[in-house]
């Protein structure tokens, strides 16, 4: 997981996994349930993992960089990743 993301936020390393798990297109609700942070905590999350260029910021929360969405997806444990995928 890129150094970046575990000194951005508290919930910066669950949110990012969200994302790199729901992909292109999810909406912050789904990221914030996905995460297990709440709306408000998660879209505070969001806002710092911007803030820090790791996502983008719009009606969905995206990786900027392909290649920092592949290293968060890898760094996944495999069982916490088919969990996440059944969510």
């Amino acid at each position: 997981m890129p150094a970046r993301l575990a000194d951005t936020a508290a919930g910066a390393r669950e949110v990012a996994r969200a994302v790199a798990a729901l992909g292109t297109g999810a909406r912050l609700t789904e990221v914030a349930a996905l995460s297990g942070l709440e709306p408000a905590e998660c879209a505070s999350t969001v806002d710092a993992l911007v803030a820090a260029r790791i996502l983008t910021h719009g009606p969905s929360p995206a990786f900027r960089a392909p290649l920092v969405a592949e290293a968060v997806r890898r760094g996944i444990p495999r069982h916490q990743r088919s969990q996440l995928h059944r969510r």
